[in-house]
């Protein structure tokens, strides 16, 4: 019983060395939201934050009609 746990041990320790030396992270281009920190993509047009509604951006753009 002492050599299989021996053998088990030494198996997830080999796997972990293993999963470990595999530095393959996902990259997303993503920015945070300074008040709560949701993420939301850096190619988004968002004004407010979905979560917390705080504003990304100030937008007082008045759009005058010709008349």
């Amino acid at each position: 019983m002492k050599e299989l746990f021996k053998k088990l041990a030494q198996t997830a320790q080999d796997t972990k060395k293993e999963f470990a030396s595999e530095k393959k992270h996902s990259e997303i281009n993503t920015k945070t939201c300074s008040t709560c920190g949701a993420p939301r993509s850096k190619a988004t047009n968002l004004v407010k934050c979905d979560y917390c509604k705080t504003p990304f951006m100030n937008i007082d753009t008045q759009i005058k009609t010709d008349v």
